[in-house]
């Protein structure tokens, strides 16, 4: 029988997706399964994908289309219920393999049998070193990342310990936009490890900017800590899951994402009113709860806060030194290079 299960959960990416199988499929051995979980996409991945899939053997891969789009989250955990090998790697239908992706997987699971997930790196992140973890309380503290914990093409599950736990996947992390973190958290026992890897499996991600709104996890990832955790975890665990910007970033962050219209308007303020009312509760700086808080009016018109901060910007250009000026370029950490 296969060990590992290699599932994608995909929707309307057909031809991103037979490009990285298209990487993927050389790499394929006996002892492994592929699974493609078609979100009811508008045209078949079968018909995009048969080609490709006739140079593997009869059985190692199978095409499960659903007869509605049941969403992406939801589409995670079908990868769960569906998987009938011990190991299961959910690959993101946009990531690009490494040249020898399944063969570090496969090496790391022989040398880590009894391990409850193996977390691996991308090209976007380097880990100074290998380590273990064992059961949630060593697990929170010691995480260096809870981005890497929660992207799932970088963790390989065993999936039996897992099984009688999907329900809190579906309770919790679907609009946390973590239903396989939830699913694994809630089914952690005190002996369960966690194999924190250095190698890299992931070589590219292709991010959809219209699939992908960095505040819908900001507003979702409150319900993780709904699931039945040890006393203490909450907070930790908050810490380091909630991606944090301090109030005026967030604010302004959120005038960009949405237009200056009635009804952008009105999803600016209400988004920051409830990113702020469900999280800030949590954070450790006092000064960051009250400056949230405190913006809360600015939220609530974000026309004038528009026009207060355009003022502001022209202000900051007229009296910024000619060298300063030469210097100037967008960053990440500029507000107005992002509005």
């Amino acid at each position: 029988m296969p060990l590992l299960t290699i599932a994608i959960p995909s929707f309307n990416r057909n031809e991103i997706l037979r490009q990285n199988l298209a990487v993927l499929l050389p790499q394929l051995a006996d002892d492994c399964r592929l699974l493609i979980l078609d979100n009811h996409c508008e045209v078949p991945l079968e018909t995009t994908l048969a080609p490709l899939l006739r140079q593997l053997k009869p059985g190692q891969s199978q095409i499960v289309r659903h007869p509605v789009n049941i969403g992406g989250n939801a589409n995670i955990l079908r990868c769960f219920e569906l998987c009938e090998t011990e190991w299961l790697w959910i690959l993101g239908d946009d990531d690009r393999t490494a040249p020898n992706a399944i063969a570090t997987v496969l090496s790391a699971i022989r040398l880590h049998p009894t391990a409850g997930l193996l977390n691996f790196t991308y090209c976007g992140f380097q880990r100074e070193g290998a380590f273990e973890t064992r059961g949630l309380n060593d697990l929170v503290a010691r995480l260096d990342s809870f981005g890497m914990l929660n992207f799932t093409s970088c963790c390989v599950y065993r999936v039996p310990p897992l099984a009688s736990h999907l329900r809190f996947g579906y309770q919790y992390g679907i609009y946390a936009t973590a239903p396989h973190t939830a699913t694994f958290l809630a089914s952690m026992t005190p002996e369960t490890q966690v194999c924190f890897r250095t190698e890299s499996i992931i070589d590219a991600i292709e991010l959809a900017p219209e699939l992908w709104r960095l505040y819908g996890p900001m507003l979702g990832i409150i319900t993780l800590l709904e699931i039945p955790l040890p006393p203490g975890v909450r907070q930790i665990l908050h810490q380091k899951a909630f991606y944090h910007f301090e109030p005026l970033t967030l604010l302004l962050y959120l005038l960009s994402e949405f237009p200056d219209s009635p009804k952008g308007n009105e999803q600016v303020g209400y988004t920051y009113c409830q990113i702020v009312n469900r999280n800030y509760g949590f954070l450790p700086s006092a000064r960051d709860r009250w400056v949230g808080w405190a913006l809360l009016p600015l939220a609530r018109h974000p026309s004038l806060t528009r026009r207060l901060h355009a003022g502001w910007l022209t202000l900051k250009h007229r009296f910024r030194s000619p060298r300063a000026k030469t210097a100037a370029h967008p960053s990440m950490t500029d507000h107005s290079a992002r509005l």
